[in-house]
C-alpha cells in the first residue's frame, strides 16, 4: 500500500512541476515578444493618436514633457503643417 501512495504522490509531483515549466516557458514567451499585438494597437490609427493631441492643443507643456523641447521647435524642426 505504501508504494502505491509513493507512486501517486511522484504522479503528482511530475504533473505539478511539468504544468510549473509550461508556465514559466509561457511567461518567458510573453517578456521576449517584440512585435505588437491587436490589443496593442490603437482602434483607429488616424485619428486622436498620442502625438496628435498634444500638437493639435499646442500644448506646450506635453511637448516639453516627452521630448525636451516647446511646439515651435518641432514644427519649426520637422516642417509640419497644422
Amino acid at each position: 500500500m505504501a508504494v502505491g501512495n509513493r507512486r501517486g504522490g511522484i504522479g503528482i509531483t511530475i504533473a505539478y512541476g511539468l504544468e510549473q515549466a509550461r508556465q514559466l516557458r509561457r511567461e518567458r514567451r510573453y517578456e521576449q515578444r517584440l512585435y505588437l499585438t491587436r490589443s496593442n494597437l490603437l482602434p483607429d490609427p488616424r485619428e486622436n493618436t498620442p502625438w496628435q493631441i498634444p500638437l493639435r492643443d499646442q500644448s506646450d507643456r506635453a511637448f516639453i514633457t516627452t521630448m525636451g523641447f516647446d511646439v515651435a521647435t518641432f514644427i519649426a524642426r520637422h516642417c509640419v503643417q497644422l
